[in-house]
């Protein structure tokens, strides 16, 4: 009997503090409770969080994303669409920050693997 392959993918959320001054708490916020409880959500393996750089291709392209943050998740699951849906359906039980832009909203997007991931020979 063999195991259902496990689809591999990333959800990605692209977000920014709701000012400024609030980027500390933010980020400490993000990184010491947010991530840990996503990861919770079954799935989700691994998570990696982005700040967007000042060289873009093309240049200018920063202003046009609007977010200046992005988590990146690892999913593995045999849906990524029962991971999302357990994701939505769960956010009202992981602790909110009013340090989170909500306005405009954050950009989630889910992207499933194509192919193997591919690295580049060491040595």
């Amino acid at each position: 009997m063999s195991a259902t392959p496990l689809e591999r993918g990333l959800f990605l959320v692209f977000s920014n503090p709701s000012s400024e001054a609030a980027t500390a708490e933010f980020h400490r916020w993000y990184d010491e409770v947010h991530v840990h409880e996503v990861l919770q959500v079954p799935g989700v393996v691994a998570a990696t969080r982005y700040a967007l750089d000042s060289d873009q291709m093309p240049s200018g392209g920063a202003e046009a994303l609007g977010r200046r943050f992005l988590c990146a998740y690892e999913i593995e699951a045999e849906d990524l669409a029962q991971v999302r849906d357990a994701v939505m359906a769960t956010s009202r039980d992981r602790t909110h920050s009013a340090a989170f832009q909500l306005t405009p909203l954050p950009m989630l997007a889910i992207f499933r693997a194509l192919g193997p991931r591919v690295e580049k020979p060491r040595g």
